[in-house]
C-alpha cells in the first residue's frame, strides 16, 4: 500500500484534488514492531496517523487495569483531534503486530492551513461533521470529550492562525512580536516621535522650506519605526498619508492620487487573476510537471528551477501565488527563492513591478508596452542565465534529496487529467499575453486586456468569496499611499535630480548601481516597497534626468528588489541565498550596460537634469531672439520667453534682443551669448554662438547639420509617420499632399507619398503653396474630381493652412483636412473636420506641462499656445547650460548644450543626440467643427 490509499479514508473525501495534492507530501512513513507504544496518555497531542499495515489498540490504564476502547486496522486512523487542539492525549495506543503508519505532524499541517486558508475552511467543516457524529454516541469517551475541546479551536484556527494571506501580513507577522507590546516598546516609538520632531526643527533653521522640512521629519520617523519593527508597515504608511494632510503639505486628493492611477489598478486585476487561476490547480499541475522532470543530482538544478520560475511567472502573475504553491514542494529546506529570480522578466509577473513602474511621469509610464518590456529586459536575464549555469558547473555539487519524486509523481495522480477549468485558464492567459503584445500597434492600454481577462477568468472559473478574502489588500493601500508620498516629495522638491547635487557628471552606469545597491541594501531592513520608493527617488530620478530611459530605471530597482529577496522564501538558506542572488545580479547588470547602450536605452555619457537653474555667478548673459513674421505668434514667443525670465535664479540678468524678420541686429554692442530662433537668422553667425531653432522650416540649409545649431521642432520624419498613422487609422485611401515651399515641406511630401505607396494609399495629388486664392479654388475643385477624401496640409508658420481653410470653407463640397502648423490655424467653426497635428497638447498630464500651463495662466489669464510654450523652453534649456557651466559663455554654453541628451520640457521631452530633432510619434486633436450642407442643396430643399 502507498500514500495515495489515504485518499480513501473519510477523514479528506471532501477534500478537493488540489488540496489532497498538497497534502499528500507532508504525511512521512513510520514502522513500529509489535509491542511499541506510539504514544501514551496524557501525551501532548502533535500528529494524527494512519495506518497503513498492521493493528493497532486504542487502551485506557486505570488502576493498572486496560480499558480497550477500539481495535484499529488499516486504512483506520486516530489522533486527528490534535491536529487542532494540541492537548494532551486522552488514551494510549500500542502496536500489537508490526505496524506501518503515516504521520501527520501538527506542525507541517499548521503551515499548510496557513498557506491555504481555502483548506482550513474544508477542514473546519469535515472537524465539524466527525464532531456530530461523535456526539451521536450514547456513552461519553475520552474521544469525545477530546472532540468537545476541538470545537471552539477550529475557529480559533480559522480567524488566527490562518489569518490574512497578504505578503505584507506575514512579514510583518514575522517582524511583529504578538505578544502585547511592553512599556520598553512604547518608549522607543516615543523616542522616535520626539527625534522626528527634533529633526524638524534642525532643518527649520536651515535654509529647507517648511513642507520639505516636514516631509523628511515624517520620512526618518517612519523609516526607524519599521526597520526597528516598531509599528507595521501597513498602519506607517496610513500614518504618514494622514499627517501629510494634517500639517496642510498636500490636499487629500494628492495623497491619494495614485488609487486611480493605471499602475494599482492593473495590479489589483492581476492579483485577482493570479488567485482565480490557482484556484483551478493549473499552477501547482505546473509545478509538478516540471519539477518532477529536473534531474536528480544536477548541477544545473538552480537553472533548471530558475526556468521553472520564468513559466510559472508568466502563467501567474502574483510572485507570492507562485511562491505559496511551490513552498510545500520543498518542505524540507524551503528554498524557493530561485523560482522569483527571473519574475522581471514579465511586466506582469509581480505587483513590483506596477508598483516601481507609478513612480514614472503618466506619459513615460504609457510608452512601455509588454513586449517593450520583455525586450529590454531579456539580456539581462540571459547574462544572470549565463551566470547561473557558470555557477551550476564550477561550483558544488548541488543535490536535491530533499525532493522525493514518487511524491511528486503521486501528487500528479491526485490531479487526474486536465480539467476544463485548467484549459480554459491556460488559454486564457495565452489570449491576454497575446494581447499585451499587440496592444501599442492598436493603441491600447495594458489595463483594459488585463481587465477583460479578469472578467472572462470570473465568467468561467468564478469568483467566490474565499478568493477575493486572499488578494492583498494590506499591500495595495501601502502601494497607493506610498507612490502618493513620493509625489509630494516631488511637489516640495525632494526628488534626487533636484538635490543631489553632488551625483552632477557621474555616467549613467553609476547612477543605475546607486539605485541598484540602494534598493538592495534597504532590503534587508525594510519591506520591498518602502525600498524601492527610497530608490526611485533618490537616485531613479536622477537617473531619467540623466538620459536613462525610464524602462531601465524602472527594470533596475523592480531586479534589486526581488534579487533581495524574502527571508519567508530563502528558507534554510536565509542570507546567505539573498546574497548570491544579489551578487549575480549585481554582476549581470554590470555585464549588460553595453548591450542597453547599443539598443540606445542607456546613453554613453551623462545628461544633465533640466532642474530649475541654480547660479552661482553674478554676471549677465545676452541673447538674441529672432521673431517669427506673423504678430500673433510673435507675442505669444514674447511671452513665453519673459516668463522663463522670471523663472532665472537670483542673482543673473538675463537680457534678451528682439529682433522683428525684418531687422538687422548688426549695430550691437556685443555678440550675444547664444541665440534663439524662430525665422531665418540673416548674415554668418559665429559657430561658437549656439543656436536653438524652434523651427527648422526657418533654419537655412547652409546652416543644417552645424555643431552649434539645436533643432527643438519636430522632424518632418516624424510628422510623416504621425500623420500616415492617422491616415490608416481612421482608413483615408485617397489623399492630397499641400506642404510650404521649404526644404522641410518637400522631405515631408516626400517621406508621406512614400509610405503611402507601400500601403496602397492614393495620392491624388502633391503640390507645392500656389501662392494665389484663384489657383487655390481651381485646385480644390480638381481635387474634388479625383475622390480625394482628405488634404494633408504641412505649414508650420500657419499662414498657408489658414488661406486653404478660407478658401475650403466657401467650396462646394469642402475636404476633411490634417494641418501640421505650430500655430493654431481655426479661429471659428467650420462646417468640415479640421485635424490639428501638434507637439503641445494643453491637455496633457506631463507634470513640466501643466507646471508652465499654471504660471503662463496665473500671469497672463489666458492660455498659452505653442509658440509661448517653445519659446520659454528654448530660454529655460539655455539657464540650464549656464547654471552647469557657471558662467555665460558662448563656446561653455555650447559645450553643455551638446552633453545634454534628454530634457523635459513645457511641449514635451526633447531627445537631443547628434543634434537631431525629435523622433517619436504624435497625437492628433480634432478641432470641433459642424457638418452643414452646401448652398446650393440647401436652396434646392428650400
Amino acid at each position: 500500500m502507498d500514500k495515495l490509499t489515504f485518499l480513501e479514508i473519510p477523514l479528506f473525501k471532501d477534500l478537493d484534488r488540489v488540496h489532497k495534492a498538497m497534502l499528500l507530501p507532508e504525511f512521512t512513513q513510520k514502522n513500529f514492531p509489535k509491542g511499541s507504544v506510539l504514544f501514551e496518555e496524557g501525551e501532548l497531542g502533535d500528529c494524527l496517523y494512519i495506518i497503513m499495515q498492521g493493528k493497532v489498540r486504542i487502551f485506557l490504564d486505570k488502576e493498572e487495569k486496560e480499558r480497550t476502547l477500539a481495535l484499529l486496522q488499516e486504512k483506520e486512523y486516530f489522533g486527528e483531534m490534535s491536529l487542532l487542539t494540541g492537548d494532551p492525549r486522552s488514551a494510549s495506543a500500542r502496536a500489537e503486530e508490526d505496524v506501518v503508519v503515516l504521520r501527520l505532524d501538527k506542525e507541517q499541517f499548521d503551515r499548510l492551513l496557513l498557506q491555504h486558508s481555502t483548506l482550513a475552511v474544508q477542514f473546519a467543516g469535515i472537524l465539524a461533521r466527525r464532531l456530530a457524529l461523535v456526539n451521536q454516541k450514547k456513552d461519553s469517551t475520552p474521544d469525545q470529550d477530546e472532540a468537545r475541546q476541538a470545537q471552539s479551536s477550529i475557529h480559533a484556527q480559522k480567524e488566527g492562525r490562518i489569518g490574512s494571506s497578504s505578503s505584507i501580513n506575514r512579514a510583518e507577522a514575522g517582524q511583529t512580536n504578538t505578544e502585547p507590546r511592553s512599556l520598553y516598546t512604547f518608549g522607543y516609538i516615543v523616542m522616535v516621535l520626539l527625534g522626528s520632531i527634533g529633526v524638524f526643527l534642525g532643518l527649520v533653521q536651515l535654509p529647507i522650506d517648511r513642507d520639505a522640512a516636514i516631509v523628511l521629519s515624517i520620512l526618518f520617523a517612519a523609516f526607524l519605526l519599521v526597520a526597528f519593527r516598531l509599528v507595521s508597515l501597513t498602519v506607517t504608511t496610513i500614518a504618514m498619508a494622514v499627517l501629510i494632510v494634517i500639517f496642510h503639505v498636500a490636499a487629500l486628493e494628492q495623497v491619494l492620487s495614485a488609487f486611480v492611477e493605471e499602475p494599482i489598478i492593473t495590479a489589483i486585476f492581476l492579483a485577482f487573476i493570479a488567485q482565480i487561476i490557482a484556484e483551478t490547480g493549473v499552477l501547482q499541475r505546473m509545478l509538478f510537471m516540471l519539477v518532477v522532470r529536473i534531474p536528480e543530482h544536477s548541477r544545473l538544478f538552480e537553472t533548471l528551477l530558475c526556468l521553472t520560475g520564468i513559466v510559472t511567472a508568466l502563467l501567474i502573475p502574483s510572485t507570492r501565488v507562485r511562491i505559496n504553491a511551490a513552498i510545500p514542494i520543498f518542505n524540507k529546506s524551503r528554498d524557493v527563492s530561485a523560482l522569483q529570480v527571473y519574475a522581471f522578466l514579465f511586466i506582469t509577473s509581480s505587483i513590483s513591478c506596477w508598483f516601481t513602474l507609478a513612480f514614472l511621469p503618466e506619459h513615460e509610464r504609457g510608452e512601455i508596452g509588454y513586449g517593450d518590456w520583455i525586450l529590454s529586459a531579456l539580456p539581462l536575464a540571459i547574462a544572470m542565465g549565463i551566470i547561473y549555469f557558470l555557477i551550476g558547473i564550477f561550483g558544488k555539487t548541488k543535490g536535491v534529496s530533499n525532493l522525493d519524486r514518487s511524491v511528486i509523481q503521486a501528487q500528479l495522480n491526485v490531479m487526474g487529467p486536465w480539467s476544463l477549468q485548467e484549459k480554459a485558464a491556460c488559454f486564457v492567459m495565452g489570449f491576454m499575453i497575446a494581447g499585451l503584445l499587440v496592444a501599442p500597434r492598436f493603441d491600447v492600454q495594458v489595463l483594459w486586456i488585463v481587465a477583460a481577462t479578469c472578467f472572462i477568468l470570473v465568467g468561467i472559473v468564478g469568483l467566490n468569496k474565499e478568493t477575493g478574502r486572499k488578494i492583498p489588500y494590506a499591500d495595495f493601500a501601502v502601494f497607493g499611499l506610498l507612490v502618493g508620498f513620493a509625489g509630494v516629495m516631488d511637489k516640495v522638491g525632494l526628488t534626487g535630480a533636484g538635490k543631489i547635487h553632488v551625483l552632477a557628471g557621474i555616467s549613467p552606469f553609476w547612477l543605475l548601481l546607486f539605485l541598484f545597491l540602494c534598493v538592495i541594501f534597504l532590503r534587508l531592513i525594510i519591506p520591498a516597497m518602502l525600498a524601492i520608493m527610497a530608490g526611485m527617488v533618490l537616485f531613479g530620478s536622477y537617473a531619467l534626468e540623466a538620459g536613462v530611459q525610464p524602462i531601465v530605471v524602472v527594470l533596475v530597482a523592480t531586479v534589486a528588489a526581488m534579487a533581495g529577496g524574502n527571508q519567508e522564501y530563502s528558507g534554510n538558506a536565509g542570507g546567505v541565498s539573498r546574497i548570491r542572488h544579489s551578487l549575480v545580479a549585481l554582476l549581470a547588470l554590470a555585464a549588460v550596460i553595453p548591450v542597453w547602450q547599443a539598443m540606445q536605452l542607456l546613453p554613453e555619457a551623462n545628461a544633465i537634469p533640466a532642474s530649475k537653474p541654480v547660479f552661482t555667478m553674478q554676471s549677465g548673459m545676452t541673447g538674441n531672439i529672432y521673431l517669427p513674421s506673423d504678430k500673433a505668434m510673435s507675442e505669444s514667443m514674447r511671452r513665453g520667453i519673459r516668463l522663463a525670465e522670471r523663472t532665472a535664479a537670483e542673482g543673473l540678468e538675463l537680457r534678451t534682443v528682439y529682433i522683428e524678420p525684418e531687422e538687422n541686429p548688426a549695430l550691437q554692442a556685443q555678440q550675444p551669448s547664444f541665440i534663439v530662433s524662430a525665422s531665418s537668422v540673416p548674415g554668418v553667425q559665429p559657430e561658437h554662438i549656439p543656436i536653438l531653432a524652434t523651427n527648422g522650416n526657418k533654419v537655412k540649409k547652409a546652416d543644417q547639420g552645424k555643431g552649434n545649431m539645436y533643432v527643438l521642432s519636430v522632424s518632418p520624419e516624424a510628422y510623416a509617420r504621425s500623420a500616415f498613422a492617422f491616415l490608416t487609422e481612421h482608413a483615408y485611401d485617397k489623399i492630397a499632399i499641400y506642404y510650404a515651399d521649404s526644404d522641410e515641406g518637400r522631405l515631408f511630401a516626400s517621406r508621406l507619398e512614400k509610405m503611402a505607396e507601400q500601403q496602397e494609399v492614393t495620392v491624388t495629388d502633391r503640390i507645392v503653396d500656389t501662392h494665389s486664392r484663384l489657383l487655390m479654388q481651381q485646385t480644390l475643385e480638381k481635387w474634388k474630381g479625383f475622390g480625394t477624401k482628405l488634404c494633408v496640409v504641412f505649414d508650420p508658420g500657419g499662414t498657408l493652412a489658414e488661406t486653404l481653410i478660407k478658401e475650403n470653407r466657401s467650396a462646394s463640397f469642402p475636404l476633411p483636412l490634417l494641418v501640421i502648423s505650430d500655430k493654431n490655424v481655426l479661429s471659428e467653426s467650420t462646417n468640415f473636420a479640421v485635424h490639428w497635428l501638434t507637439d503641445f497638447d494643453i491637455a496633457s498630464e506631463r507634470k513640466q506641462t501643466r507646471q508652465f500651463i499654471d504660471q503662463y495662466v496665473a500671469t497672463y489669464n489666458e492660455m498659452p499656445d505653442r509658440m509661448a510654450a517653445i519659446g520659454y523652453d528654448a530660454t529655460m534649456l539655455v539657464l540650464e547650460a549656464a547654471r552647469l557651466a557657471g558662467t555665460s559663455d558662448s563656446q561653455a554654453l555650447g559645450r553643455e548644450l551638446s552633453h545634454i541628451k534628454r530634457w523635459e520640457g513645457a511641449v514635451r521631452t526633447y531627445t537631443i543626440t547628434d543634434n537631431e530633432a525629435f523622433r517619436g510619434a504624435l497625437k492628433v486633436k480634432t478641432l470641433p467643427y459642424e457638418i452643414r450642407k452646401p448652398e446650393q442643396e440647401r436652396g434646392r430643399e428650400q
